[in-house]
């Protein structure tokens, strides 16, 4: 009697084969729409932190919040904050007894956020428009002007889609204005 693998034997271990290599490879592809998801999460978080800290930076340097500047009106999508105008050297520009001024205006417009700086024409900071961050679903900063530490707090939110995964972000920053 001759050894050997009967056809009906190598079709079973040929099914078994194409099954497990089938497995294998499913969860490679799982495995790998994972990683890209987090991947993006961790990097639109760590982007959506940076905007948010930013944001506190620009209001820590401000000297008050705006009702309203230019075509800009604040409300519960835009921040209008004034600054001192700096030179070089990082001095505040001073116009007779007051400090002349810069703005920078934070606004959400479509689903993405812009940061606008109009600047003294002495300033080192340059008047230009930004495009910030896309997909924010929601751009809200409360300003606080009647109490003695006049704060801002901002929340911002993103959700964005990917690999058929919705991600959906927040980054929360308070801020206290010191030039005030």
């Amino acid at each position: 009697m001759k050894k050997g693998f009967t056809i009906i034997e190598l079709a079973i271990a040929t099914a078994l084969l194409a099954t497990i290599l089938g497995a294998v490879a499913a969860l490679f592809a799982v495995g790998l729409k994972n990683y890209r998801v987090e991947s993006q999460r961790s990097f639109l978080q760590k982007e959506l932190n940076f905007v948010a800290d930013d944001i506190g930076n620009q209001a820590k340097q401000a000297y008050a919040v705006l009702e309203n500047y230019d075509i800009y009106t604040r409300d519960s999508d835009t921040l209008i904050l004034a600054l001192p105008a700096i030179d070089v050297a990082e001095s505040f520009i001073y116009s007779g007894e007051n400090f002349t001024t810069d703005y920078i205006i934070y606004y959400l417009s479509d689903g993405t956020l812009y940061k606008k700086t109009i600047a003294n024409e002495n300033s080192k900071r340059q008047s230009r428009e930004t495009e910030v961050l896309k997909n924010i679903t929601n751009f809200n900063c409360l300003y606080t002007p009647y109490t003695a530490t006049q704060e801002i707090e901002c929340d911002i939110r993103l959700n964005k889609q990917i690999s058929n995964v919705t991600i959906n972000l927040q980054a929360h920053k308070t801020a206290k204005l010191r030039n005030k």
